[in-house]
């Protein structure tokens, strides 16, 4: 079964009230613990309202930026406990690795995602994945848990920056479904993503791929019966056969390809 790690927690709900008893509805700690409150109620507007507050007046707070990552997240729609769950449902029909892992959290139960929907959740994306970086770097360096965090999130913006990708290649259209049912009805053979696949694309899936790479070393020290690694590192060799850290234009069509049967 999935192993709901303790240090994923900032994804999916901040544990109990620390901070119970805070009297000072103004002071610091008052509005990090309203801020908290607001994530575990999925108020995610909310929650980054109050964690901006907090940061105009200390830019570095660390705990505040990884709230605030978590909520630009939950803005995204991504939820690590359904990202668990539904892990663990794929392994069980053998598909560890299958984007469906990504489609079926962001998008909605058949895994579709909206045209207009791909770019709001990539900004929100880019927005969690901004935040926690900037904590690497005040730091120096990632903790264990942020770099788990971090794969987290790369997996997702990977996903969604191949949405974009193929409805670049597909022309116009209401909706994705970003499943590998979804996308094997969209091809009859290999896709063609000469001219949909920009530098910022690129970029973004470098960093992703690192990130993810990152994520799995650390689940690996955790020891067995880890489904999240098996998955993150299935997905991550399946885009990148080569192991480096560059995705070329052609790997993204050979991954496309592989999943459609072309």
């Amino acid at each position: 079964a999935v192993l709901a790690f303790a240090f994923l927690i900032v994804l999916s709900g901040c544990g109990d009230n620390l901070l119970e008893g805070v009297s000072d509805d103004d002071s610091d700690d008052a509005k990090m613990e309203e801020a908290r409150m607001a994530l575990d109620d999925a108020d995610y507007g909310r929650a980054a309202q109050l964690l901006n507050d907090l940061l105009d007046g200390n830019p570095t707070d660390p705990q505040a930026l990884a709230y605030l990552s978590h909520a630009c997240a939950g803005m995204a729609g991504l939820d690590t406990l359904d990202l668990l769950t539904i892990i663990d449902e794929l392994d069980e029909n053998g598909r560890s690795g299958s984007i469906d892992m990504v489609g079926l959290v962001l998008g909605d139960e058949e895994g579709d995602v909206a045209a207009g929907e791909v770019i709001d959740k990539l900004d929100h994306l880019n927005d969690a994945i901004d935040n926690l970086e900037q904590i690497e770097a005040n730091n120096g360096s990632f903790t264990d848990d942020q770099k788990v965090q971090r794969g987290v999130l790369a997996v997702a913006r990977i996903a969604m920056v191949i949405a974009e990708v193929i409805m670049a290649d597909q022309g116009s259209g209401d909706s994705i479904r970003l499943t590998e049912a979804g996308l094997e009805a969209l091809y009859s053979g290999s896709p063609d993503f000469e001219g949909d696949v920009s530098t910022a694309h690129q970029e973004s899936l470098a960093d992703d791929i690192e990130a993810v790479q990152a994520a799995v070393l650390v689940l690996d020290e955790i020891g067995s019966d880890n489904d999240l690694s098996e998955d993150f590192q299935q997905f991550e060799q399946d885009l990148n056969p080569d192991d480096n850290t560059i995705i070329s234009i052609e790997e993204l069509e050979a991954y496309v390809a592989g999943l459609v049967g072309g």
